[in-house]
């Protein structure tokens, strides 16, 4: 305990606080403690940063002796990435830099490390820049020149004592850097600096001395004006500017790229970037701090006097109340969000004890299920939760599976709640615990409601039938054109209405739609949908077919729109057609009758009007034929209630082709809507397809990188081998030229090997825009390509049999990646099974005018219960950490949907066997 007189005095870097006597002149202040914990610390990160510089330069050093190219590629970008920090803080900090030389040396850094940067890509042995030899010399001795010059030309800014306008200055060299490139890359006029065999030229050791005299005269009048800049800052440009002259002092000696001289110039580069980033951290983000720092120590200093500590006891029994309460409100904080968020997904958590037999729940499961505290939660008391109609199933399902099976509790089931007797539909996760000796422990896991998803589901399976009813009902058929891949897909009703036999997958050739329709008909058919393809839109129009079958022809009324993707282009067209043919023979037999009433209407006229003409001359010449008079009269009131008769029937006819016209239109509505929202159905399941191809080309990739590494990994050895032969024959006397060059050119050919390994490795990945047609061999060729270095690694043998060049068309890469899926799992499945003797055959034929491909091996076959389900997504035997359960049925859609293909598996006497027939 202290006494009442004794001060505790925080610091921010220590926990404990300090002691102090207060009034006492000899007491420790803040700044002091502050400047003994500083330096302490300062001394501790020296040597830390001193260890990773000498860690780091060893390493690099390292690198030489395995690859030179690689120690050139890591230093040049060590620089680079330094240049580009120096560049940062700079531009960041502009406010803070009083110094202008400081501000247009640290700018120029992000344009020097450009130059470095096209240096380093360009450097020999980098398959980038092939088309000219002298790049990276060219680029080096620029950015020294560009460096050089910054350097001296700086001071005048320093001399003037103008502030740097930052945007101009960027500018200035954003254009300089510009001109520099240009010069080398496109005009050709920059001097040639090395050439291999000679060494370097006149320009450039020439150059590298104009550099070291820039670099002395900016050092004189650094030298000349230190008192314009901090001490520490003085001697770090300093250093920088005599590691820059060692720099190009080595690298005026070599004869080659890859000798100690480069060497050394590279490290002393390197030292020089390192110094001039110290030089702006210094700048820019200590000294700022600094002068905060000592504010702040000032204000407490002024504030030491008037403020009185508690005491030891009282600090460190609020600190713990404090920190208590922290933790509790901590934890608190923790499990409102999880239990909110629990709450929000409708999410119970549970644990069972095996031991016991007893489980606990959470407060939501308790909502859930519909209990409360008292219920009994033994596994009986579960199963009679779950639904009658689910509970054997659920009973076995948890002894068989998840206890016997020792497998995770993963199951969709129906429950009743028993507060309210609803049925509910839940998704039960949960893991297995054991003691160390194998003995059940627990079930841990959480279940969730899902009963409005369940319902969702529903919904749409009854919104689809309902709608597959209807089109069915009505006589409409669906149809889709993709005018990217130029993919046709018809629903059974298309089929029904062109007569033509249904396929499973619903895609047709443009054939069997063009061939139906009649030739005088089809150009101007076809000019409507290439319009409504380009432009977008809705169209509706008329046209003839002959059906498939029987040749009848047939009235066809079509309704299309169009569909667009994510980046607004028109991918699809969406239609329907209508076999109005019946509607067009009654409207045709309406008209008919129409036409035959209106000739008796006329004829009755006619006939009435002689009539009457008659009776006026009879009656005129024999006036006293009363009695005839009175029956032509009669005859006249009959005739005129036979016209009347007749209108009244014309009349009914019009108003029944009026309504059956009405229910047309009521009916075309009503697909209309229809129509649109199986688009949109069929438009979500299209996106899963996308995101599921996408899946099995990223789980594809991790096989694709192990590949690459076998492909590369002899080359690799082979080249190593060659460059340590280089120094062993030297050491020998035996260098000659002959030599040399048979070196350099087995080296060029197998760079040029692991070059065209990436190439094919890339065009495998080069995603597919529309059919084309290819050769089946090559493009089995180039897969066994990708595959060729694993095989031989694990002593796999290949058979490849082609009888026969055959050509298909469809989906080159696609088709490959098929072929990879089956021969990586057939590889995965030898693998683990260790057989002895392991092959793979591919043979390559042709039946009934198709392409087949058979791919087989001697793995023993694939087991009964499961080979009927290997097709099916998301299923997979190689457990959740391996496998993705997707590569099988994407290779099946690919080839049975996008090339209309036919993709099966069979056992055979030695192992499975895949057969794609296209």
């Amino acid at each position: 305990m202290f006494s009442d007189t004794d001060q505790i005095i925080a610091c921010p870097e220590q926990q404990a606080p300090i002691k102090t006597k207060t009034g006492e002149k000899g007491g420790t202040t803040v700044r002091q403690l502050m400047t003994t914990i500083a330096e302490s610390r300062s001394g501790q990160a020296k040597i830390i940063n001193w260890l990773l510089i000498i860690i780091t330069m060893a390493g690099l050093y390292l690198t030489t002796k395995v690859n030179y190219l690689l120690f050139h590629s890591l230093i040049e970008l060590f620089s680079i990435i330094v240049a580009a920090t120096v560049f940062i803080i700079t531009w960041k900090s502009v406010k803070y830099i009083e110094n202008p030389y400081l501000i247009m040396v640290g700018i120029s850094y992000l344009f020097i490390g450009i130059l470095d940067l096209l240096h380093t890509l360009a450097y020999k042995g980098m398959p980038i820049f092939t088309d000219y030899d002298y790049y990276a010399n060219q680029f080096w001795i620029a950015a020294r020149f560009l460096e050089s010059c910054i350097l001296l030309v700086a001071f005048l800014f320093l001399y003037a004592k103008k502030n740097v306008n930052v945007g101009i200055t960027f500018a200035l060299y954003a254009v300089i850097t510009s001109f520099i490139i240009l010069s080398i890359f496109y005009w050709k006029i920059f001097p040639v600096c090395f050439i291999a065999g000679k060494g370097l030229t006149s320009f450039k050791i020439y150059s590298e001395y104009v550099i070291c005299a820039i670099l002395i005269a900016s050092i004189l009048l650094l030298i000349k004006n230190k008192n314009m800049f901090a001490d520490f800052v003085y001697k770090m440009l300093l250093l920088s500017m005599v590691c820059t002259i060692i720099s190009e002092l080595a690298f005026t000696r070599y004869i080659d790229n890859y000798d100690i001289s480069n060497i050394i110039g590279h490290y002393f580069k390197l030292f020089s970037f390192m110094i001039i980033y110290r030089v702006i951290v210094s700048t820019c983000i200590e000294e700022p701090y600094q002068l905060i720092f000592r504010e702040l120590n000032q204000i407490n200093d002024n504030l030491r006097e008037e403020i009185y500590l508690r005491k030891k006891t009282e600090i460190e029994l609020e600190s713990e109340i404090n920190n208590h309460k922290q933790t509790e409100a901590a934890l608190r904080e923790s499990e409102f969000f999880f239990k909110e968020s629990q709450s929000v997904a409708s999410i119970g958590s549970y644990k069972t004890d095996f031991n016991t037999g007893t489980w606990e729940s959470s407060e939501i499961l308790n909502n859930i299920f519909g209990i409360n505290l008292d219920y009994p939660r033994t596994i009986q008391g579960w199963l009679d939760i779950v639904h009658p109609n689910d509970r054997d199933m659920m009973d076995q399902y948890l002894k068989d599976e998840v206890i016997a099976g020792r497998k995770p509790f993963a199951k969709e089931y129906r429950i009743v709640r028993k507060s309210d007797e609803e049925t509910r539909w839940v998704h039960g996760h949960g893991e297995v615990k054991y003691y160390g000796n194998g003995v059940l422990l627990s079930l841990i896991g959480t279940i969730q409601d899902i009963t409005e998803r369940k319902m969702a589901e529903e919904a749409v399976l009854e919104s689809d039938l309902r709608f597959r009813l209807a089109t069915e009902a009505t006589g409409i058929g669906i149809w889709e054109w993709n005018v990217m891949t130029n993919q046709i897909h018809w629903d059974s009703q298309m089929f029904h209405i062109y007569g033509i036999a249904p396929v499973v997958d619903g895609f047709i050739q443009y054939s069997d739609w063009s061939g139906a329709v009649l030739p005088e008909e089809l150009p101007e058919q076809e000019r409507v949908l290439q319009n409504t393809a380009q432009r977008g839109g809705n169209n509706s129009r008329e046209f003839h077919i002959l059906r498939r079958d029987n040749g009848e022809c047939r009235d066809i009324y079509a309704v299309e729109t169009v569909r667009r993707n994510a980046r607004g282009e028109i991918e699809w067209v969406v239609g329907t057609n209508l076999d109005i043919t019946d509607r067009k023979r009654t409207e045709e037999q309406l008209k008919k009758s129409a036409s035959e009433l209106q000739t008796v209407n006329s004829n009755l006229f006619d006939s009435h009007r002689a009539t009457i003409n008659i009776m006026q001359d009879a009656i005129i010449a024999r006036r006293k034929a009363d009695e005839i008079s009175l029956e032509l009269q009669a005859e006249i009131a009959e005739r005129q209630r036979t016209e009347e008769t007749l209108e009244e029937l014309n009349e009914k006819l019009e108003n029944r082709v009026a309504e059956r016209t009405k229910a047309l239109e009521y009916h075309i509505e009503k697909l209309k809507i229809e129509t649109e929202e199986r688009v949109q159905a069929t438009e979500a399941l299209r996106e899963k397809e996308q995101m599921l191809i996408q899946q099995s080309r990223q789980a594809a990739m991790g096989e694709m990188i192990g590949n690459i590494a076998h492909q590369w990994r002899q080359p690799l050895n082979t080249l190593g081998l060659t460059i340590q032969q280089l120094s062993l024959y030297h050491d020998l006397g035996e260098f000659t030229k002959e030599f040399l060059d048979n070196s350099v050119n087995r080296s060029m050919e197998l760079i040029k090997h692991m070059s065209q390994t990436i190439d094919d490795f890339r065009n495998y990945f080069r995603p597919d825009k529309e059919k084309v047609e290819f050769k089946v061999q090559e493009a089995l060729a180039s897969t066994l390509v990708l595959i060729e270095d694993s095989y031989k690694s694990q002593n796999i043998g290949v058979e490849f049999v082609a009888k026969g060049d055959l050509i298909i068309q469809g989906f080159r890469n696609e088709f490959s990646q098929v072929v990879l899926n089956i021969l990586n799992n057939a590889r995965d499945v030898l693998l683990e099974r260790e057989i002895k003797d392991p092959r793979v055959s591919i043979v390559i034929d042709s039946e009934n005018g198709r392409a087949v491909v058979t791919i087989s091996d001697n793995a023993g076959g694939i087991p009964e219960e499961i080979i009927g389900k290997i097709f099916d997504p998301y299923f997979t035997t190689k457990g959740p950490q391996t496998g993705t359960g997707i590569g099988l049925f994407m290779s099946k859609t690919i080839i049975e949907k996008n090339m209309n293909g036919r993709l099966t598996a069979q056992n055979t006497a030695d192992g499975a066997e895949f057969r794609i027939e296209v």
